[in-house]
């Protein structure tokens, strides 16, 4: 299903392979995305427990009912996609299935779109969104899934953040983001877990530790290659490139102040 900002095609499972690392090497038993959007990254994860959330309620309710069974429909008409949109109701697990499945690029009941492009064809989109939920929910058994903000998720060990990006349309389906307070916010978790955000531009004390270019469509309003970022705070470089002692000396400091 296409979801704004989605990591599908723009290192999701390049950052899952390096969160994944460091979920084994260092015996880590719970992950947490408080972002958990299009779940490009949450179903290539590998942890013993994963806790994701959103601030999108409908997608949380989707997500939730597919995994107690619910099916999405494979056709959808435009005059069902505009009863939706009027409705606006975040306990029909068709709401974001309409919302972000069948709009142009994903975004929330921008503009209705019955028609999808896979392998140089076209296929419905009801279709297509259907058939790559249920896919990507089947790898996402057992996960944990809530809504609200950010800040009330329960942290784990390891934290994944694909927050909105600043400078970009922000997201109909959620409203305006603070990019100064989430900063701080991920600033002070990192010191106490494992964090890495996925962005275009970061305070100066997060350093990248990975590079993705891209080319753009929406998110920008122009048809431009983009570079993102996978930023991690400075005082844990040492342990996402493979120094997990250097993690162990910042706990003891932490708790020792």
């Amino acid at each position: 299903m296409q979801y704004v900002g989605g990591k599908q095609k723009s290192g999701g499972a390049q950052i899952a392979q390096a969160i994944n690392a460091l979920i084994k090497a260092l015996g880590l038993q719970t992950y947490s995305e408080p972002f958990c959007g299009g779940l490009s990254v949450t179903q290539r994860i590998v942890a013993p427990e994963r806790r994701v959330s959103d601030a999108c309620t409908a997608l949380i309710c989707l997500y939730q009912r597919m995994q107690w069974g619910w099916v999405p429909p494979q056709a959808l008409s435009k005059d069902e996609w505009l009863r939706l949109k009027t409705a606006n109701d975040p306990t029909d697990p068709l709401t974001a299935f309409a919302g972000f499945g069948l709009s142009l690029f994903g975004s929330w009941f921008g503009s209705y779109a019955p028609l999808s492009t896979r392998n140089h064809k076209c296929i419905s989109s009801a279709l297509a969104a259907a058939e790559s939920l249920t896919n990507k929910l089947a790898k996402c058994r057992g996960v944990q899934f809530s809504s609200g903000d950010y800040q009330a998720l329960g942290i784990g060990d390891l934290i994944y953040c694909d927050p909105p990006y600043e400078g970009t349309l922000q997201y109909p389906a959620v409203g305006a983001f603070d990019s100064a307070a989430f900063w701080q916010w991920a600033r002070a978790k990192s010191r106490t877990s494992l964090l890495a955000v996925s962005e275009r531009h970061a305070p100066e004390d997060f350093i990248p530790l990975q590079t993705f270019s891209l080319q753009s469509r929406i998110a920008t309003g122009a048809k431009n290659w983009r570079t993102e970022y996978l930023y991690v705070h400075e005082s844990q470089l040492g342990v996402w490139l493979g120094t997990p002692e250097e993690w162990d000396s910042a706990l003891e400091r932490e708790e020792a102040a």
